[in-house]
């Protein structure tokens, strides 16, 4: 079985230089500021309700991510993440991988824990949407279909999937404020 365990973790690692992701020569672990701005009430209107969530959500722990919720719920679309009730799954992973982009290697876009933070996206739309793919690719594909089946394969740590786990439901269930929705 460690065995097994040892070479799909091998294989998952060496997909990453196969698809498209540039390895980093040296980043450090900085803060990063928020400079999301929320848009007005009748843009609002005309948004998903996950938008309207996830964005409420990311502005109240002042994640500089809130700015991108549509692209994480875009991107949970085009991948079927939906399907498996998974629409919040990166953003959780965000949440626990780098406290929703607060902490992260500088200038790699990289807010999801990939390899301790040595791989690197140009933007944040482009990481999203990779780690929405591979998520989808090699985990959900593979029957990997839960938080609690991903949580083995993606992280060391046996309490990864129940931490990420409870911040999708605290998205989930998250009742957005008027005054962050503004």
């Amino acid at each position: 079985m460690g065995q097994k365990k040892l070479l799909f973790v091998a294989i998952f690692f060496l997909s990453f230089l196969t698809i498209g992701v540039r390895p980093i020569r040296a980043a450090s672990l900085g803060v990063a500021g928020s400079s999301a701005q929320p848009k007005n009430r009748l843009d609002e209107e005309k948004e998903d309700p996950r938008v309207i969530k996830l964005k409420s959500f990311l502005l109240e722990k002042n994640s500089i991510l809130a700015e991108y919720a549509d692209c994480f719920i875009a991107s949970a679309d085009k991948h079927g993440l939906g399907e498996y009730d998974l629409d919040f799954l990166v953003p959780a992973i965000t949440g626990l991988e780098s406290s929703f982009g607060k902490r992260y290697p500088r200038g790699t876009h990289n807010a999801y824990g990939w390899a301790s933070g040595a791989y690197s996206w140009d933007s944040w739309e482009e990481s999203i949407d990779h780690v929405t793919r591979v998520l989808r690719q090699k985990y959900i594909d593979r029957g990997a279909d839960t938080v609690s089946k991903i949580g083995p394969i993606y992280a060391e740590s046996p309490t990864w999937a129940q931490r990420v786990a409870l911040i999708k439901k605290q998205i989930e269930s998250f009742n957005p404020q008027p005054s962050l929705t503004i």
